[in-house]
């Protein structure tokens, strides 16, 4: 859920941050190309000693651990994650499962 959350708030700041967006636009903020940007901006390793997903990017930096109950629940993102979620269910399972790889690597 929370990297859903990620790449929804990654969209949503995408959108704030170009002229010609008015709100949230799907159709401008998930194209093929910024999906692949955004999930280059999710990084999943060990952050202070323990697990976590670092975002890092449109001038975002930070820990989903740390951010979790506050950033990533922010109505932009709530009311934005089905639209979001629709289009990036590939990338997310992709993600999970090198996440998944690393922590049993780590032991």
């Amino acid at each position: 859920g929370n990297i859903f959350r990620s790449v929804t708030l990654l969209a949503v700041t995408w959108c704030e941050q170009q002229s010609d967006c008015n709100g949230f636009e799907p159709e401008k903020a998930l194209t093929k190309e910024n999906l692949a940007s955004f999930m280059k901006m999710l990084e999943f390793g060990k952050f202070n000693g323990k697990f976590d997903t670092k975002i890092s990017g449109l001038g975002l930096d930070l820990l989903i651990s740390e951010v979790q109950n506050t950033e990533l629940k922010v109505p932009k993102v709530s009311k934005n994650i089905p639209t979001v979620a629709e289009v990036t269910q590939g990338e997310v399972i992709l993600f999970a499962s090198d996440a998944i790889k690393q922590m049993g690597e780590d032991g």
